[in-house]
């Protein structure tokens, strides 16, 4: 397989530069395209038809706005922010990524590998923010109910996502191979006919699902 294609909107030349070198000692990702300016960012990833696409424009909302105009290819927020709230208009903007710019090179190469194999990327304990946000909006008492019906095993899974643990975390808490857990929870994702994990943290809670624990994610 080559390398991930890339383009990246970023308003300064010095970041746009030092993201290209680093990613150019690396086999897992290159740097296709690049503007400095927001609104040209979707003409340019019409006509290089690249594999992920980096918008660092600050504030973030910059960037969000691109998340949102651009469904077809994963888009992997850079930022300077750590704040809840921008965190979660990300994931509302529909950004399958959202990492600090003091990220280690390792862990942005690990995100953008990420992303373009459809998963996702977002800072730890992402999921109970999501939780903790969205039950304050909840109507008290309501639950709803569907056809789904999830084994023992699989509802443990879904409570171990809306806890926070990663799948590394998950393999821990149940006892079982990395791999193993990883394949436990494609599968209850496919059958609750969701593709992420944002989309099945708001399935469970809007079912009854709360919180029990901070659990770790690496």
């Amino acid at each position: 397989m080559g390398r991930i294609r890339c383009v990246l909107g970023d308003r300064s030349v010095f970041f746009t530069e030092g993201l290209r070198a680093i990613l150019r000692q690396s086999s897992v990702a290159t740097i296709i395209g690049t503007t400095q300016y927001p609104e040209d960012v979707p003409a340019l990833v019409g006509r290089t038809q690249p594999d992920v696409v980096l918008v660092s424009f600050e504030p973030p909302p910059a960037s969000l706005a691109l998340a949102r105009v651009i469904p077809d290819v994963p888009v992997l927020v850079l930022t300077w922010s750590r704040r809840e709230d921008d965190l979660l208009d990300a994931l509302r903007a529909g950004a399958t990524g959202f990492l600090h710019k003091e990220v280690e090179p390792d862990d942005l190469l690990r995100a953008i590998e990420a992303v373009a194999a459809g998963r996702t990327a977002f800072p730890p304990g992402w999921e109970r923010l999501l939780v903790s946000r969205l039950d304050g909006h909840r109507p008290p008492g309501h639950r709803l109910q569907d056809p789904v019906t999830l084994t023992q095993r699989e509802r443990d899974i879904v409570q171990l996502i809306v806890d926070g643990h990663s799948n590394k975390a998950l393999a821990a808490a149940l006892g079982i191979a990395h791999q193993t857990a990883k394949n436990h929870v494609r599968h209850v994702m496919a059958k609750l006919r969701v593709t992420s994990r944002v989309q099945l943290v708001a399935w469970a809670l809007e079912r009854g699902y709360v919180p029990t624990q901070t659990a770790a994610t690496a």
